[in-house]
């Protein structure tokens, strides 16, 4: 019998008819390449969806700055609470025959979403960093982000405290999107607000044309 392992197995002796050769298994650690690889692949992931971003959600990546700093206790919940809600629902889903392909699409989704997820808080952090610095061209706002996503690769590789982040790092990236996914209601606020403002300003202009007639008919009469 051949076999490979880490450590030689005790075999009690007539079990096996003929010898026993015994291979000590090689773990192979990392090299320097295939973290440079590793951080290759994040770096492309990134530039893409942020560049798909560009082009076709603008807006998005304009909200991300309101929702890291404004919304930030909401992205941390919703993006604690959307795994567990889509899981709960899928297993329910699942359970009925009839409805089984939409838990599957559903926890693709959730799959990706993970995914990406690191990626997305890249993005938001970058574009919060590049507002505070006032770089408003594209390629500076580029180069922000490659440094911001290679900070944030590197520090996920510390050891223990590395998980962690990388954790949490997941978790605001998912809930910073969910959050812009759903329908807030603080741009309807916004927009009444701005109509109310509007208004008041088209007032205060009408009266002051109208107080400048007064006032020039007045010195006319006299």
């Amino acid at each position: 019998m051949n076999y490979t392992a880490r450590n030689e197995l005790s075999i009690p002796e007539g079990v096996v008819n003929g010898t026993t050769n015994y291979t000590e298994a090689k773990t192979t650690s990392p090299t320097i390449g295939d973290y440079l690889l590793a951080l290759g692949r994040f770096l492309v992931t990134v530039i893409i969806i942020w560049l798909l971003c560009l082009w076709l959600a603008p807006k998005f990546l304009n909200r991300t700055n309101l929702v890291l700093t404004k919304k930030l206790p909401s992205s941390i919940g919703l993006g604690i609470l959307t795994p567990i809600i889509v899981i709960f629902i899928s297993v329910i889903l699942m359970l009925i025959n009839i409805t089984s392909t939409i838990a599957m699409i559903g926890i693709i989704l959730l799959l990706l979403i993970c995914i990406l997820g690191s990626a997305i808080f890249a993005i938001s952090l970058a574009n919060l960093i590049a507002n505070k610095l006032k770089v408003e061209n594209k390629v500076g706002t580029l180069g922000v982000l490659i440094i911001t996503s290679a900070v944030i690769w590197l520090i996920c590789l510390i050891p223990f405290v590395g998980n962690i982040l990388s954790l949490i790092v997941s978790i605001l990236g998912i809930g910073i999107l969910v959050n812009n996914i759903l329908p807030s209601t603080r741009k309807k606020d916004f927009s009444t607000t701005d109509a109310k403002t509007v208004k008041t300003k088209k007032m205060e202009k009408t009266e002051k044309v109208e107080k400048a007639k007064k006032t020039s008919s007045k010195k006319e009469n006299k």
